[in-house]
């Protein structure tokens, strides 16, 4: 299996879920999930259940956001390509190779973006900050929730 067909598997959510509980130790009994009163959540409440969302609904654009280094070009991997091509006096297959790998790099992001959704937590609920920027301005909730029961 190449990286892109990994990166498009059930393995690799698999492995994410394994490395998360295996690493963050240690977690905390409780923890509190900010959130305001969209339709989403009074589902969750009504079904004993927390759901991850999709990153499009958070309040901050960039939070969550995939950065890969190979869009605005990566010296290290784009100046040896290039070396080869201007050795070999080729320049068109060299901007084909990197129009490629941009193309490559767009699909992983969009990949990301359609299939993984993401739930933040706090050990605190009481901080004025997390109601005003993740309880639609103080006027949501805060969700307790026992780390042992999510494992």
């Amino acid at each position: 299996m190449n990286d892109f067909e990994y990166i498009l598997s059930n393995t690799i959510r698999k492995d994410l879920a394994k490395y998360i509980v295996n690493s963050i130790l240690p977690v905390p009994e409780k923890l509190f999930r900010y959130t305001g009163l969209k339709e989403y959540v009074l589902s969750d409440l009504t079904n004993n259940q927390l759901k991850p969302v999709d990153p499009s609904y958070f309040n901050d654009t960039y939070d969550s956001s995939l950065i890969i280094d190979n869009v605005n070009g990566r010296p290290d991997d784009y100046t040896f390509i290039r070396r080869i091509y201007e050795n070999a006096n080729d320049m068109g297959n060299y901007r084909k190779i990197v129009e490629k790998r941009k193309k490559l790099d767009f699909a992983i992001k969009d990949h990301f973006k359609n299939h993984f959704r993401i739930m933040c937590f706090s050990e605190i609920c009481n901080d004025i900050k997390m109601w005003g920027l993740y309880a639609d301005y103080n006027k949501g909730i805060c969700i307790e929730a026992l780390s042992k029961v999510m494992r």
